[in-house]
C-alpha cells in the first residue's frame, strides 16, 4: 500500500502551502484514488517534469508503479493563483506544465514558489470564507456573504476565481475530506456516527455525498484507506 508523508516547508510558503508532500507506492502495482481537496497542486513523477493539477470536482484513479515516489506542494484552497498568477476556474478539473506558468525551473518546487511570493496577494475575502466552511461545511453561502459584508454573487465570483468553483461544492468537498479525518480518529466509530461527525445530516446523506464524490461507497472508500471493511458503514451502498 502506498504511503504518505509530508515534508518541512519553508516558513515564507506557509499562507499560500498547506504541505510538501509526497507518496511512495508499495512492492506491487498499485491504483490509488486521489479525492477532490479544494487545493491546486503542483505534483512531480519520476522523470517528469513537474505539473499543476487543477481543483477537481471528482475522483481520479493514478497509476503506481513498484517504489515510484511521487511528491508535490499542495496550496491552501484559494491560495493558489497568487503564486501561480492564473485563475484557479481555468485549471478546474485539467492539468498543465508548470512550465507554462512560470517558465523553465531547476527542479526545486519551494525555491520557485519562493521567489514568487508576493508577486500576487491571496484573496483575502476567500480565505476568511474558507476558514469558516472548514469549520461548518454546511454553512449556506448566504450566511457566508452576510458574515463576510459582501454580496452572494460578489463571493461565488471570487471563490471560482480563487478556489475553482463556489462555496457551496467546497464546503461538501471539506465535509468529505473531515469523514476521513473521522474515520482515522475513530477507527470503531458506527457510519452514523461518522455521518454526524462529519456534518451530514444523516448516512443516507453521506452516502450520496460520497458516490458522487469519491465514485465509491463509503464502506469502500474506507476500506481503501485501511480500515476493515468489517469496522467499515455496513449498507451504504444501498442507500438512495
Amino acid at each position: 500500500m502506498a504511503t504518505y508523508a509530508e515534508h518541512p516547508l519553508h516558513p515564507a510558503l506557509t499562507p499560500y502551502v498547506a504541505a510538501a508532500w509526497s507518496v511512495r507506492a508499495g512492492e506491487a502495482p498499485e491504483t490509488h484514488r486521489v479525492l477532490p481537496d479544494g487545493c491546486v497542486d503542483v505534483v512531480v513523477r519520476p522523470g517528469g517534469e513537474p505539473v499543476v493539477v487543477g481543483p477537481m470536482r471528482g475522483p481520479a484513479l493514478e497509476a503506481m508503479g513498484p517504489g515510484e515516489v511521487v511528491r508535490g506542494l499542495r496550496f491552501h484552497p484559494g491560495a493558489a493563483p497568487a503564486l501561480l498568477g492564473v485563475a484557479a476556474d481555468e485549471l478546474l478539473d485539467a492539468s498543465v506544465a508548470l512550465a507554462e506558468l512560470w517558465g523553465a525551473g531547476d527542479g526545486d518546487l519551494q525555491a520557485a514558489a519562493l521567489r514568487r511570493v508576493g508577486a500576487l496577494e491571496a484573496d483575502r475575502v476567500v480565505g476568511a470564507a474558507v476558514g469558516r466552511l472548514a469549520r461548518r461545511p454546511g454553512t449556506e453561502i448566504g450566511a457566508l456573504s452576510a458574515q463576510l459584508g459582501v454580496s452572494e454573487r460578489h463571493l461565488r465570483r471570487r471563490f471560482h476565481q480563487a478556489v475553482g468553483y463556489g462555496p457551496k461544492r467546497l464546503g461538501r468537498v471539506l465535509r468529505l475530506q473531515r469523514l476521513l479525518a473521522e474515520a482515522r480518529r475513530y477507527p470503531a466509530a458506527a457510519a452514523v456516527e461518522l455521518a454526524l461527525a462529519a456534518g451530514y445530516s444523516d448516512q443516507p446523506h453521506m452516502a450520496r455525498d460520497v458516490r458522487e464524490l469519491a465514485g465509491t461507497t463509503p464502506c469502500a472508500l474506507l476500506a481503501e484507506r485501511g480500515r476493515s471493511v468489517q469496522d467499515a458503514p455496513a449498507g451504504d451502498g444501498q442507500t438512495a
